[in-house]
């Protein structure tokens, strides 16, 4: 098996407050971006994050944490009971109380979208746990899109990229 061509499972938290930032392998160019829990220290998938790109150096915050990109172009396949749980709670060092983006307990495949409002260069993500509850994802993969329907996975290199 070419190891080269599997999807990359990047390391998230360790504990609620610290951000982990990792990089792509590669750039991508995407309007959307989808960030998919696998792992969780906890009976909860909770996650706060800031998704990173060009121009610049590259490494540059694209407006998730300070709230460029607007409330409605954040979205989940669900959220938990609480209306602290929607997507837009999602943002990197949001402290308002417990909040967070939760994905409910039913979800079998949950996942936090980022409309970026255009085609940008993105080059990594930053997660970060939920606050004051002990929270965070462990594990998660990234897929990027153009449309919003068809999406690609970051993979271990970027010729071998696989469709969703």
């Amino acid at each position: 098996m070419n190891t080269s061509c599997e999807m990359i499972v990047f390391s998230g938290n360790s504990d609620m407050t610290t951000p982990v930032r990792n990089m792509f392998p590669y750039h991508v160019y995407a309007a959307y971006i989808r960030i998919h829990p696998l792992d969780t220290n906890s009976n909860k998938l909770s996650m706060r994050i800031e998704i990173l790109g060009c121009p610049g150096s590259c490494i540059n915050p694209l407006g998730v944490e300070d709230g460029t990109i607007p409330n409605d172009q954040m979205t989940s396949s669900s959220t938990g009971a609480s209306w602290k749980t929607n997507a837009y709670h999602g943002r990197l060092n949001r402290n308002m109380g417990s909040g967070a983006w939760i994905a409910s307990n039913t979800d079998d495949y949950p996942w936090l979208q980022v409309h970026l409002g255009a085609l940008k260069e993105v080059t990594g993500v930053i997660t970060q746990g939920r606050p004051q509850n002990s929270q965070w994802v462990k594990s998660y993969q990234v897929s990027y899109s153009l449309d919003d329907i068809a999406f690609q996975k970051i993979m271990h290199t970027s010729s071998c990229e696989i469709m969703l």
